[in-house]
């Protein structure tokens, strides 16, 4: 219908705690081996996601402070995803971030992730 607005979809993207940590080595490119027992806790980021009339992505934000822009891990995915699969367009991506930043509970893994998965659903 002309003049509608998109869909949104909405994700609910936990937390996690880590119960046991152990770095078993490291790797050239400075990156981490370890081995890990983790637990899902009942915490999550709310993540609204929607096509973009424009090729750009926006990212709103609220609840804990993050950034709005490209060094966001959201808005990195979307990059990376339209990199590998030559997708684009953009979106308008509001996060809701209710998980600690930097708190070691995954929060910004868990939007990322989200995010992909959700692009490889709409398109």
């Amino acid at each position: 219908m002309p003049g509608s607005n998109p869909p949104s979809f909405v994700f609910h993207t936990p937390a996690k705690l880590n119960l046991r940590l152990k770095i078993t080595g490291i790797r050239e490119n400075g990156y981490h081996d370890l081995v890990s027992i983790m637990a899902p806790v009942r915490l999550y980021d709310r993540i609204e996601l929607k096509s973009g009339a424009e090729k750009a992505t926006r990212i709103t934000c609220s609840g804990f402070p993050v950034p709005d822009d490209e060094s966001n891990l959201v808005f990195k995915a979307v990059r990376a995803f339209s990199s590998c699969t030559g997708m684009d367009h953009g979106f308008l991506i509001h996060l809701t971030k209710n998980i600690p930043v930097a708190a070691g509970l995954g929060g910004g893994s868990s939007d990322a992730a989200c995010v992909l998965m959700a692009l490889n659903e709409m398109c």
